[in-house]
């Protein structure tokens, strides 16, 4: 069986591929019949992610990274789709060459590129950074342009169920870790934005997330 170790922090919801490994909601198996994998979080003040042995599995000295049999990968987005075109067999992602793979690989990168960095500057000058490194005249701005890309995901889920209709995806693993973020920064309020609201309760609702967010 395929082995598949990764290393990510305790309880850290940022990265969708952990929820991948609990998806046994979708395939209809456990995912020990996919693929095997271990969780090993970084504890303390993660000074393990700098050391020369863990920048052999991720070059940036930053988390996540996995292994995969006998090779390392980075990047929570790489991840996730060699994830799907190995191990899910069909499943949670659209054919190739056709107009849903289209939209998935849209909204993928939407929610990896456009929206997440305004989250992400947020969550670090709001609560991450050391007082004498936050920048607080960065915050407005990175509130207006969040609500900005809240509103393109608001319209979506207004008129269907998930990201790309009728049907789950893993695009809708990512969608549910960035909506856990942009909840947590404010970015996403009930009234605001019900559709997303109600989206985000389900996703939380389903086994794989619970499973996930509990490493």
């Amino acid at each position: 069986m395929p082995r598949l170790a990764q290393r990510n922090r305790p309880h850290d919801r940022q990265h969708p591929w952990t929820w991948e490994m609990e998806m046994e909601m979708d395939l209809g198996r456990s995912p020990e019949s996919v693929i095997g994998y271990d969780s090993s979080p970084c504890w303390g003040d993660l000074k393990e992610i700098k050391t020369d042995d863990y920048k052999q599995k991720n070059p940036n000295g930053l988390l996540p990274a996995v292994k995969i049999e006998d090779e390392s990968y980075y990047e929570s987005g790489a991840i996730m789709q060699i994830i799907l075109e190995r191990f899910a067999n069909g499943k949670l992602m659209p054919a190739a060459n056709t107009k849903q793979r289209g939209k998935f690989l849209q909204w993928l990168w939407f929610l990896e590129a456009t929206f997440t960095p305004h989250l992400s500057e947020l969550h670090h000058h709001k609560m991450v950074l050391p007082d004498d490194k936050k920048v607080p005249e960065v915050i407005p701005y990175e509130e207006e342009v969040a609500d900005q890309r809240m509103q393109v995901v608001e319209d979506q889920l207004s008129k269907a169920h998930y990201l790309l209709g009728e049907d789950f995806t893993a695009v809708d693993i990512v969608c549910g870790q960035v909506l856990t973020l942009a909840e947590e920064m404010e970015v996403m309020k009930p009234r605001s934005h019900p559709a997303s609201h109600k989206y985000l309760e389900e996703m939380k609702g389903r086994p794989g997330y619970a499973k996930a967010v509990a490493h």
